[in-house]
């Protein structure tokens, strides 16, 4: 079984537990999502009138090189639904367009590249996550969180992703299955949720909400998902 960490280093299962059991950093932090006006066509453009309805994050934080510092570039993420399907776009601004890296490889395998990563807490329970990433130049990768910290890309889903370039950067858009998701029988529904950036040349990582290399935490350091309701 191929693992490794997506958000930081390994912890041991006893510390991951006791840490996961309570909310982290990110208790507070509220990202809201709305339904989608229309149908959605996932093609790395955030350019259907839905997306214009959707409240807009940006409070993005540095966790490497510069620990809790401003991001060196603007990101802007954005959620949208429907009765059937979890839409998140990310627009990536930049200000050296020329040298975003785009590198092209195979699904799960993306060479070294400029991406973007959701990571989804759909059950709320501070530990496990589904994870879906797409690289700057369209390259899909999937996998599970487990144990707080932990990432095996042994999981596989059916979902869309696509990125697309911009004179100020690059956007990606996933439309995730709400079936992939598992979720409590509840109208309204509240779940864990983290994005990260990942700038190639500059070796930034850009997180929704911080985490720190000596926590050995992750999926319980994540802000919420609100604003889902009758899904």
């Amino acid at each position: 079984m191929r693992r490794h960490r997506l958000l930081i280093g390994a912890a041991t299962l006893c510390a991951t537990t006791a840490l996961a059991a309570v909310e982290g950093p990110g208790v507070n932090q509220v990202i809201s999502a709305v339904r989608a006006q229309g149908p959605i066509r996932v093609d790395g453009r955030l350019d259907e009138p839905g997306w214009a309805t959707a409240p807009v994050f940006d409070a993005f934080v540095q966790s490497f090189p510069a620990e809790n510092a401003p991001p060196s570039e603007r990101t802007e993420l954005r959620v949208l639904y429907d009765d059937k399907k979890l839409y998140v776009g990310i627009t990536c601004f930049d200000s050296k367009p020329a040298e975003i890296a785009r590198s092209l490889g195979r699904r799960d395998d993306p060479p070294p590249s400029d991406k973007v990563w959701v990571a989804i807490d759909s059950t709320h329970d501070h530990r496990t996550a589904t994870v879906f990433s797409v690289n700057a130049g369209g390259v899909l990768v999937d996998g599970l969180m487990f144990d707080d910290s932990n990432f095996t890309e042994t999981w596989d889903g059916v979902w869309a992703g696509a990125a697309a370039g911009r004179p100020d950067g690059w956007s990606a858009e996933l439309a995730i299955p709400l079936h992939l998701l598992r979720f409590p029988k509840a109208r309204e529904q509240v779940w864990g949720f983290g994005v990260r950036r990942q700038i190639f040349r500059t070796h930034e990582t850009i997180d929704s909400v911080v985490a720190p290399r000596s926590s050995n935490t992750g999926v319980s350091r994540f802000g919420h998902l609100a604003g889902l309701s009758g899904v």
